[in-house]
């Protein structure tokens, strides 16, 4: 996603040409550094950017740009944050103001990064703080209404819009139908159409002519609609590799890497929505996931083997909806009860969380490394058979056996075996729980 044309050069003068009407007395090698900056820093990753960094201070040896500064935005930013239950991480805050820097001067933008980066988060954020900002009657602050399109999951005749073969009548697509409605409204309020989804030639090709200054949306019928200022256009990908160099110079980038931030916000949020009233138990519930989390993710990357692999992230997600839903009175978890009877039980039932969630994509051999690793951690289970072996008994509060909770069952004495088992195949959808492995699945349709 990285574009060094001519495209990018005009994008940095006129940067730099906003900063010098901004303040006509600021140093042009300080203007011009930091339009450099501004305009390039959001696109690169970690390793890139410590380059960039170098080579500005070989051009600029006697400067020191300070952090770029976004005023009221940055306390705006940081109560949305808080009043959406989210951590004020300062990666996510950076990202924030590059996206609002790069808006100034682009009326299109891509936020580029895997999934869980931070991307929605981000946009979403800043257009609330925006909104916010602008109910406080800031004269430089609009409202923002986002309209948002998954290009991918209509066709591109819903689209942009198609004749009727019978009538010969024109239909507007999803698309031109936004655009129209945006470009005839007057509304003071900033209009953004953000694409949530893949980039492809098959239908990115016919927003370059809105991408680039002629601002225009070209339908087949011949409608030219105008992208207006107060419209811009906000792309949300994954990555750029099938996108033509074409589009991706007339775009903005801002790339968010999901290791920057990684889990730990989440879990934090949490933590600290589903324990956040009682502190002593979400103290003790943080030193749960320390002690496991961590130490089990590292060995499970250097010593085992996913054969559909799941990202550490996600792995945390399941643990959490997991340990989230087990964590009842029924089971015994019961917050107001004293900490001594809650805690031992607690570790156990998070035990269970994480064997299923964590621990539950590696393979055989894995799963041996791993019930011999978290014995190491910990002796809470029982000498013999695997950790996938056990459940926890709320009654016991204790690790009990899979097998125990099977019923014997025999066959009459001169009954067909297909009258018992093969006939009803059809009819059952209950799942079959299969002691060797020590977990449920889901019983295959009978193939005749």
């Amino acid at each position: 996603h990285y574009d060094y044309g001519l495209r990018n050069l005009k994008a940095v003068l006129n940067m730099a040409g906003s900063i010098k009407r901004a303040d006509p007395s600021t140093n042009e090698e300080v203007i011009l550094m930091r339009a450099l900056r501004d305009m390039n820093l959001p696109k690169f990753i970690k390793d890139d950017e410590h380059l960039f960094r170098l080579l500005l201070s070989d051009l600029f040896p006697s400067l020191e740009l300070p952090v770029s500064e976004i005023g009221d935005l940055n306390a705006a930013l940081e109560c949305e944050l808080h009043n959406a239950g989210l951590q004020t991480h300062p990666f996510l805050i950076l990202k924030i103001g590059q996206l609002y820097d790069s808006k100034l001067t682009r009326h299109c933008n891509m936020l580029v990064g895997s999934t869980l980066s931070g991307k929605s988060t981000a946009w979403k954020m800043l257009a609330k703080a925006k909104t916010s900002l602008a109910r406080s009657n800031l004269e430089e602050y609009v409202p923002v209404t986002s309209y948002v399109i998954n290009p991918k999951s209509v066709t591109l005749t819903e689209l942009y819009g198609a004749y009727d073969l019978t009538t010969f009548e024109w239909a507007d697509g999803i698309l031109s139908t936004i655009f129209k409605a945006c470009a005839e409204s007057n509304k003071r309020d900033e209009k953004w159409v953000l694409f949530d989804g893949p980039i492809d030639a098959m239908w990115i090709e016919s927003m370059n002519s809105v991408m680039d200054d002629n601002k225009i949306l070209t339908l087949i019928n011949g409608d030219r609609i105008p992208l207006t200022s107060s419209m811009s256009l906000l792309f949300e990908v994954e990555d750029l590799r099938v996108a033509s160099p074409a589009t991706v110079s007339r775009a903005g980038m801002i790339y968010l890497d999901q290791s920057e931030m990684g889990f730990k916000p989440f879990l934090e949020s949490w933590l600290d929505r589903f324990f956040g009233d009682q502190a002593e138990v979400r103290t003790f519930q943080g030193g749960l996931f320390e002690k496991y989390v961590p130490k089990v993710l590292e060995y499970k990357a250097c010593s085992c083997t996913e054969p559909v692999e799941i990202s550490d992230f996600n792995a945390i997600i399941s643990l959490t909806q997991l340990y989230e839903n087990l964590h009842t009175e029924e089971n015994g978890l019961d917050i107001d009860a004293s900490i001594q009877t809650y805690c031992p039980l607690a570790e156990k039932w998070f035990v269970f969380a994480l064997t299923w969630s964590v621990m539950a994509a590696v393979d055989e051999a894995g799963r041996k490394r791993l019930d011999v690793y978290l014995r190491d951690l910990e002796a809470l289970f029982p000498p013999t058979h695997t950790i996938y072996d056990y459940y926890c008994d709320p009654k016991k509060a204790d690790f009990e056996l899979w097998e125990s909770t099977l019923t014997t069952w025999r066959p009459r004495r001169g009954e067909a075996f297909f009258s018992n088992d093969c006939a009803n195949y059809r009819q059952c959808s209950s799942p079959l729980y299969f002691p060797e492995s020590g977990i449920f699945q889901a019983q295959l349709a009978c193939c005749w």
